[in-house]
């Protein structure tokens, strides 16, 4: 079996668990700050079960976004950009437009290294911001953000929205591509007070120093290099789940995060201790527990082979690290 194979396999065994868990497809709610209104790719293989919220501030790549909508539930563009309160905050338009931030960015740091020119400043906007929390969002059953250092500050405007959230997905940096940006060690912080584990990191990002472009060439930007930035995927854990009574329409939801992120081992002892507990004690949720075990067991057998396929080959280096 090749990989094509195994992928179109755990494809269609995504889809029938996603079947089981949302059959009447009330779908999940998926808000996403700062990724221009493209879906994630891991929800975009569910994207029939998805509720995807993003924000754009700029008109003309919100007029695009809403041109041409992503096939999904149902698919929102909202005019705001998000951070600490509502009000105006400087926005530094760098020459390379996908790491303009809030931030001013930090040459002592960036010019160690190759193409620091992509974060010289062109120009400075006033740019409108409003909360999380001010939003007028009615649900999040998880959140993605990537907005150049500016992640904290959004969190930390929408708790009472985290309260409903089941996990994050985080771009965070570990050296300071910005002045004064709050880094991995902060965030992190923020998210274990309200009740998110770190789980993994969904992609790693790391920096070779100037050299010349031969020595740069036989190094490798993946294997070598320091580590500068990676998303971050923090989930609240099973036993939290259960110990706040969710309903269970909510703790559907919650298994179905899991899902898409492949947490094998959490959706697993999930779904061996719910029927067990007396809130949720019901033959058709036992009934539902069996089915879905069998069919994570056969995705984690598909994966575990897809690794041994790949043993040896480059692609086993990004596979033990990224999915």
């Amino acid at each position: 079996m090749d990989g094509g194979l195994l992928a179109r396999r755990e494809k269609r065994l995504l889809n029938k668990a996603f079947g089981l868990l949302d059959p009447d497809r009330a779908g999940i709610a998926l808000i996403d700050i700062g990724a221009a209104g493209a879906m994630p790719s891991r929800f975009a293989a569910v994207r029939d079960h998805v509720h995807y919220v993003g924000f754009e501030p700029d008109a003309r790549s919100r007029a695009a976004l809403l041109a041409r909508p992503q096939p999904c539930l149902s698919y929102e563009i909202l005019p705001h950009a998000i951070g600490a309160a509502q009000g105006e905050v400087a926005f530094h338009l760098c020459r390379k437009g996908e790491v303009s931030s809030t931030f001013r960015p930090d040459r002592e740091f960036l010019d160690r290294f190759p193409d620091p020119a992509r974060f010289d400043i062109m120009d400075t906007a006033s740019l409108p911001v409003i909360s999380l929390d001010d939003a007028g969002i009615g649900r999040c059953d998880f959140l993605k953000a990537d907005i150049q250092g500016g992640e904290l500050d959004a969190l930390r405007a929408g708790v009472r929205l985290l309260e409903s959230c089941f996990g994050l997905e985080l771009e965070v940096e570990f050296q300071p591509l910005y002045a004064g940006q709050p880094l991995f060690c902060d965030v992190a912080k923020f998210a274990a007070a309200q009740g998110f584990a770190l789980v993994d990191f969904v992609d790693l990002t790391r920096w070779t120093r100037k050299s010349d472009a031969v020595s740069r060439k036989e190094l490798g930007t993946e294997r070598f290099g320091q580590l500068v930035a990676g998303d971050a995927l923090f989930l609240k854990m099973p036993e939290k789940i259960l110990a706040d009574r969710h309903d269970q329409a909510a703790l559907r939801r919650y298994l179905a995060v899991l899902l898409v992120y492949r947490r094998n081992d959490l959706l697993l002892w999930m779904l061996a201790h719910l029927p067990e507990e007396e809130a949720f004690a019901s033959d058709a949720l036992a009934d539902l527990c069996r089915q879905l075990t069998r069919i994570v067991r056969h995705i984690d057998r598909t994966q575990r082979l897809a690794k041994r396929l790949t043993l040896g080959t480059a692609a086993a280096y990004r596979y033990h690290l990224f999915y």
